[in-house]
């Protein structure tokens, strides 16, 4: 099976080098309407890019791609042969500006390392003598945002995502009701991927669109 994405030849001369697929193995995050996920791409290219995926997404699918935080792509599922796919942009994009970015971090989750899924979802907040149930909003590799509750403050303690293996963590910021946890042992990028695929089902989503 021929996996390259076609695209149309690029006859500027310095844009020559961007142009060309890229091996990049860069973790991206993939929205599908209200559907995030989890990405690892492989190749890039101006015109597209090949993914590996922790579920089938059907040929024909619009997705929008995040390979730097607040940067989208959008694009269509040309090609796909589980674990992988192959998308065409909407738009050509340029590989070295994308790939150059400097890091700018979300106002919401500034010291949570991008990829983060804004999913949310129930945990178990642990802490010295005490617990409490709180509202997980967005959950990355290296921690996550939830509601504070009501207990004393503790700058390291136990979130238990459901779904998740507890994970123990330092408190990196509060404020607002909100605090971010900064897990001592990052979540597996594979284990975090499957569990969105639990927590929110695409096959529901298209069903509903189709």
């Amino acid at each position: 099976m021929d996996q390259s994405i076609d695209r149309p030849r690029d006859t500027v001369s310095e844009r020559r080098q961007t142009s060309r697929h890229l091996t990049v193995y860069r973790t991206a995050r993939m929205c599908i309407g209200d559907v995030q996920r989890l990405m690892l791409v492989k190749n890039l290219s101006s015109g597209g890019l090949k993914a590996r995926i922790y579920e089938p997404v059907p040929v024909g699918t619009t997705i929008t791609t995040e390979l730097t935080n607040g940067k989208l792509i959008e694009g269509t599922v040309v090609w796909a042969d589980t674990p992988h796919i192959g998308v065409r942009f909407t738009r050509e994009i340029d590989v070295a500006e994308i790939l150059h970015l400097p890091f700018v971090a979300s106002t919401a989750l500034e010291r949570l390392r991008f990829p983060v899924l804004d999913i949310s979802t129930n945990g178990l907040l642990r802490a010295p003598r005490e617990s409490a149930m709180v509202t997980v909003h967005s959950v990355g590799t290296t921690g996550a945002r939830f509601d504070w509750p009501a207990l004393p403050h503790h700058d390291d303690v136990f979130l238990q995502i459901e779904g998740l293996e507890p994970h123990r963590g330092h408190i990196v910021w509060e404020g607002d009701g909100m605090a971010e946890i900064g897990f001592f042992r990052p979540i597996a990028f594979a284990t975090l991927a499957e569990w969105a695929t639990r927590r929110q089902p695409l096959g529901l989503r298209l069903a509903a669109t189709a």
